[in-house]
C-alpha cells in the first residue's frame, strides 16, 4: 500500500471514529524527506519513525505518539501537537 492510500485510510479512520479505513502505523518506518504539509496525523502510531527532513508545516499531530522519531531538521512551522507523546525525540 502507497503512502497517500494509507494516509487516506487514517483520514477516513478519524472521521468515522474507528468504523471504517485504518489507523496509521508507522513504527520504525523511514520518511526522510516527505512532504506531509496539511497532514492530519491526530492519533497516529509513529514510535522510532524517522522523519529526518521532512516537512510538517501546518500537520495535526494532536494526540500522535512520536517516541524515539527522528525530527532532525524536520520543519514544522505552525503545526498542531496537543496531547502528543514526543518522549525520547
Amino acid at each position: 500500500m502507497d503512502i497517500n492510500e494509507i494516509l487516506r485510510q487514517h483520514q477516513l479512520w478519524l472521521e468515522t471514529q474507528g468504523e471504517e479505513g485504518k489507523r496509521v502505523d508507522f513504527t520504525e518506518m523511514y520518511l526522510s524527506g516527505q512532504n506531509f504539509t496539511g497532514v492530519n496525523f491526530s492519533k497516529a502510531w509513529m514510535p522510532r519513525v524517522n522523519l529526518q527532513d521532512s516537512i510538517l508545516n501546518q500537520a495535526i499531530l494532536d494526540g500522535a505518539n512520536l517516541r524515539e522519531a527522528d525530527l532532525s531538521y524536520a520543519k514544522a512551522d505552525r503545526c498542531s501537537a496537543l496531547r502528543t507523546d514526543f518522549s525520547n525525540c
